[in-house]
């Protein structure tokens, strides 16, 4: 029933991708290099810790920001965050981004163009921009485009909105100089991504590379109240799991593996916890499990939670994440060869 409202919206789609293409509406595209992280979909691939692994990979040697329009802040225009910065102000990501790398500049701006250009009058020394979740936003032209596709929700398989969720056909995948297949399963085989890659190929020919989550450790949202708790001892609790992300379908996997009980609320992806909701978690935390009992919420909902002080008393601890990613060696070659050929260029 929805999919004639899903033609319409690619209709609408595809003549702004015209006009991008026909340069009949103008690319802005700067000097310094540009990498841009994003998707064909809403939400729930693993954009952030895979911004995350490139942060790590790229900021001894260079001089990095991260510009992110800041979904679901209250604040406007152009921002440049500080570990002081609320999410409420920021959002979350650039939150966790400026509290797990203070080293780096972490800016958000709805308007990419503009915070690209109050980014380089601010630092001069600036060398490199991550652009989180632009890859609709055409207004600026990325020098490299990471695209990812969970292997839950492959493009290939979906729709456009409201009929599934994509932001755009399936073929403009052909802007992406690298397809990364995110939320990989532990035991995926060879065979399936053979056959991956093969149906990926049919609408464009770029480097594939296919990443898992890794949890590492169960960190405490509050740690002058709390120690961190090593991954063998989540079986040991009873755990109250708060999410408001797009898809935790991978916490609540690793959750099983460890043989750890547990309880669930779940919000909707990049959700503000309101008084009734802390009601809510706090009733449920008192009225469950044994006396070993502990919250345990996402790295991303963690950022709300510091704003929210009514929730400091609570045991709440969050699960640390990292990306691993095959071939990584080819994969981070891609990278360097195109920051420091342009940085040459330069």
């Amino acid at each position: 029933m929805l999919l004639p409202f899903s033609w319409i919206f690619g209709l609408i789609s595809e003549i702004r991708n015209f006009f991008f293409d026909s340069q009949i509406f103008k690319s802005s595209q700067f000097d310094i290099p540009t990498i841009c992280v994003g998707n064909l979909s809403v939400g729930g691939t693993g954009k952030s810790p895979h911004i995350e692994y490139l942060i790590r990979l790229l900021k001894e040697k260079f001089t990095l920001a991260t510009l992110s329009r800041g979904y679901g802040r209250k604040s406007t225009g152009f921002l440049l965050a500080t570990t002081e910065t609320g999410a409420n102000q920021i959002g979350d990501e650039p939150k966790q981004f400026a509290c797990k790398f203070p080293d780096i500049s972490v800016a958000v701006d709805g308007n990419r163009v503009r915070g690209m250009m109050e980014l380089v009058l601010s630092n001069s020394d600036l060398e490199l921009v991550l652009l989180d979740d632009a890859y609709q936003h055409r207004a600026i032209k990325a020098g490299l485009y990471i695209l990812l596709s969970d292997f839950n929700y492959l493009f290939y398989k979906d729709q456009l909105l409201p009929a599934g969720n994509l932001r755009e056909k399936r073929k403009r995948v052909n802007r992406a100089d690298a397809i990364v297949v995110s939320k990989c399963p532990e035991d995926i085989s060879e065979q399936t991504k053979q056959e991956i890659i093969r149906r990926i190929e049919s609408y464009h020919e770029a480097p594939i590379f296919f990443s898992k989550i890794t949890y590492s450790a169960i960190k405490p949202v509050w740690p002058e109240k709390h120690d961190t708790i090593s991954k063998d001892k989540l079986a040991s609790y009873d755990w109250l799991v708060i999410t408001g992300i797009a898809n935790p379908s991978t916490l609540f996997d690793e959750l099983n593996r460890a043989g750890a009980k547990y309880n669930q609320i779940t919000f909707p992806d990049h959700h503000r916890f309101s008084p009734k909701d802390l009601q809510t978690i706090r009733k449920t935390f008192y009225n469950f499990g044994s006396a070993e009992k502990r919250i345990l919420t996402t790295e991303k909902d963690a950022v709300r939670m510091w704003d929210s002080s009514e929730l400091i008393d609570l045991p709440i601890f969050y699960y640390e994440i990292e990306i691993r990613i095959d071939r990584q060696n080819e994969f981070e070659k891609l990278i360097f060869d195109y920051v420091e050929h342009h940085s040459e260029n330069d």
